[in-house]
């Protein structure tokens, strides 16, 4: 994945005629309101499926302010004015929407898949936008639309029960205790609705930097064509993933790149192996374990690195750099962070700090869909894996 041109294939619609009337903040707040949670690998093809009845002149992206240069990376909301109908599929208690209603679709994508479950069966509130306390970004928007560009960025603080909730896997792996944050216990989920709508996609993703590296390696060109797309083999993810890769004893990107033996930032065994992982509670984290540790499918896979800890804070170890990431937004965030390093960034016992690589949902990956990557378990004893990614 090269993070510095990534373009999302459901996110970049046709806007038909010049914008004429954004929704704004105000209307957005006025507007019926569409609450979902779990998932943020999906997050973009979640949207993509409302905009689709929407009046793409109409759209306004909000995005929380979570301290990041890049607004939006744990919440976001669509606000539009409906150009069809949206009618549930089946009598019940859900709500029919007009064309010419003002909707917002918001999506809580912090703590990833168990929050598409547990909110809803808890009834628990989660922190959407208030949408009182936005302000504009400045975007100025022209030719297709982009819904992964922010039109305001919003404080949170509006407390909803979400009616919507997305995993990446089934219940009961994602709520396996190797899969779960401290202080968090499965729950029946006989009380929700629902069934299997889509096949989600863990993929790897790596920072420029180390992109290129790569290519340098296997002798590709430096470009960013998907013919010249670099491969990493699956032993490596897993011994990443396992917290096994160093290149003190030779299974950091050093098993990659051969080493130049400069001790410089071009060198393989000079480069700490930084990654950018997911909390417990991710179903991305859940499939990349399920397939490439084996856990919790055997009691002799591997022990899934971080463990059930939700801190944020990075883990200098100094041949390695844990970061544990809530959201898939934060993942992206934890890469550009490393592209952007300076050469003299140096973990403790003096390696660099300039490669890093992470997991996320294959749909932000310009090669999703061909392939690569790894498929959706639907149970421990169907794993498929792939000689390389």
């Amino acid at each position: 994945m090269k993070l510095h041109h990534t373009l999302i294939a459901l996110a970049v619609l046709s806007l038909g005629t010049a914008q004429a009337a954004q929704l704004a903040p105000a209307d957005a707040a006025a507007a019926a309101t569409i609450y979902a949670s779990g998932s943020s690998a999906l997050r973009f093809s979640l949207a993509a499926g409302f905009l689709e009845a929407c009046d793409l002149t109409t759209v306004a992206v909000f995005g929380n302010t979570n301290g990041s240069s890049a607004p939006g990376n744990n919440v976001r909301a669509y606000a539009c004015k409906l150009s069809k109908d949206i009618k549930p599929s089946a009598a019940g208690s859900a709500t029919a929407f007009t064309a010419g209603t003002n909707v917002v679709f918001t999506k809580y994508d912090a703590g990833g898949s168990i929050n598409g479950i547990q909110p809803l069966v808890k009834g628990t509130a989660l922190s959407y936008l208030n949408f009182g306390s936005c302000t504009s970004t400045g975007l100025v928007r022209s030719g297709t639309f982009n819904l992964t560009q922010i039109d305001y960025a919003c404080a949170q603080g509006n407390n909803v029960v979400p009616q919507i909730g997305v995993s990446d896997v089934e219940a009961n792996l994602i709520q396996n205790k190797t899969n779960l944050l401290t202080g968090v216990t499965p729950v029946a989920t006989s009380t929700l609705a629902g069934g299997k709508h889509s096949v989600a996609m863990a993929g790897v993703a790596v920072n420029v930097l180390l992109y290129r590296a790569l290519q340098a390696a296997q002798g590709l060109a430096q470009d960013d064509t998907q013919a010249n797309a670099p491969s990493i083999p699956v032993g490596f993810l897993a011994a990443v993933e396992s917290g096994n890769a160093s290149p003190l004893a030779g299974t950091g990107f050093n098993a990659l790149i051969a080493s130049d033996n400069t001790a410089s930032t071009t060198d393989s065994s000079a480069q700490a192996v930084q990654f950018c992982s997911r909390q417990n509670g991710s179903g991305t984290k859940a499939m990349h374990s399920a397939f490439l540790l084996n856990a919790p499918c055997s009691s002799n896979g591997f022990t899934p690195v971080g463990g059930n800890s939700n801190s944020a804070t990075p883990v200098d170890n100094g041949d390695s750099v844990l970061q544990l990431n809530s959201s898939t937004g934060n993942v992206i965030a934890c890469l550009q962070t490393a592209n952007a390093n300076p050469s003299t960034a140096m973990t403790s016992d003096g390696h660099f700090k300039q490669w890093a690589i992470g997991l996320i949902g294959s749909e932000n990956d310009p090669a999703a869909g061909t392939g690569t990557g790894l498929p959706e378990p639907s149970q421990c004893s169907d794993r498929r894996v792939p000689d390389d990614l």
